[in-house]
């Protein structure tokens, strides 16, 4: 266990190509320090080649499809996007690496008071990643019950498929079950 002190930014600007269909451009920054470093846990951050602290920096490119009905809580409609980031040292990132981030959401009103959602994501990286950008498994977005952090590898793949039912004005109740695997490369995702 560690505290983790954090500075990460990822402002995006997007224009729309056509009906539904956005470009994006924009950047990534992120910094972090892990501090009080419970002793008694294994040493893997202080292990990894970047130590206990790690700077990100990178310019990302992202293309997506958007046409749900209400971007906050959606009851029909989907949601597709692919982004690439490519970080260097020449833009002030202590490693050179790439990510790619994959997602798509589809929402379907049953009735009235029903919705059923499903998603799906992945998250690919190669070169030389730091510790706290490899993606990961675990987060109160995606693999919910595992702390966010959990499991990280280089590569991760998890879905999601939720049942929304509507009570009352202001109140719902959710279900939901997910899955997902990760692994250091393509061939390795268990």
């Amino acid at each position: 266990a560690y505290t983790a002190q954090v500075l990460d930014l990822q402002p995006m600007l997007y224009r729309r190509l056509v009906n539904n269909i956005y470009l994006g451009v924009g950047w990534t920054l992120d910094v972090q320090h892990a501090a009080q470093i419970d002793e008694t846990d294994p040493p893997k951050i202080q292990s990894t080649a970047q130590g206990c602290s790690s700077l990100s920096n990178g310019g990302s490119v992202e293309i997506s499809w958007d046409d749900r009905d209400f971007i906050p809580n959606p009851r029909k409609g989907q949601y597709a996007t692919l982004r690439y980031t490519h970080f260097a040292p020449d833009v002030g990132s202590d490693t050179r690496f790439d990510e790619y981030q994959l997602h798509y959401s589809r929402y379907h009103a049953v009735n009235d008071k029903d919705v059923l959602a499903w998603e799906a994501d992945g998250a690919f990286t190669q070169g030389d990643v730091p510790w706290n950008m490899l993606p990961l498994l675990g987060s109160n977005h995606r693999m919910r019950g595992y702390y966010e952090g959990r499991y990280r590898d280089k590569n991760a793949i998890s879905g999601q498929l939720e049942y929304r039912h509507k009570l009352s004005w202001r109140h719902g109740v959710v279900g939901w079950v997910g899955a997902g695997t990760m692994g250091s490369s393509l061939h390795h995702l268990d």
